[in-house]
């Protein structure tokens, strides 16, 4: 009565064609057209291996950060020989350059050498300039400057029609 015990499942076909001839990681790192290898790449692949080992804060010894902060003094003192470097070609090229560059090494001398209650006044103020007396009572007489004349604001009326969506 039992008829479960005289039942045999089908054997097992296999589904897997295999293809001798293709290579493996051919078959398996198929990927778009349009995306870059940049993409596909790992970060270390990417990116130089850093010379040291990477340490966290609470790591680093006290001749850890001596070195790192010589070597960071050392790319600092390079950056800033090649960028005179550079000005100083400039200048050679340009003498407007030139000027500009001598006037400002001039300024910085003199902020670094005066006295601390003395106030250089290296920038113009901002405004109207006048080169004659005259012109400067013209337009005091007209109403004064257009900074100091005030632009009447229009107010705007609020009403319900204006909320409305």
């Amino acid at each position: 009565a039992l008829s479960n015990f005289h039942y045999k499942p089908k054997p097992v076909a296999a589904d897997v064609t295999v293809r001798p001839n293709v290579p493996a990681i051919a078959m398996e790192e198929v990927i778009p057209i349009n995306m870059s290898e940049a993409a596909v790449l790992a970060p270390e692949e990417i990116y130089a291996k850093p010379r040291e080992e990477v340490k966290g804060d609470l790591e680093i010894s006290q001749n850890d950060r001596k070195r790192r902060r010589r070597s960071k003094k050392r790319r600092w003192a390079t950056n800033k020989k090649r960028r005179d470097e550079a000005l100083k070609t400039k200048a050679r090229l340009d003498p407007t350059f030139a000027k500009k560059l001598e006037t400002e090494r001039a300024v910085t001398e003199m902020k670094r050498k005066a006295p601390k209650n003395v106030t250089i006044a290296t920038e113009t103020p901002s405004g109207p300039k006048f080169s004659k007396s005259a012109s400067f009572f013209a337009t005091l007489q007209e109403g004064g400057t257009r900074s100091a004349r005030r632009t009447p604001t229009r107010k705007i009326e609020a009403t319900a029609s204006h909320f409305k969506l």
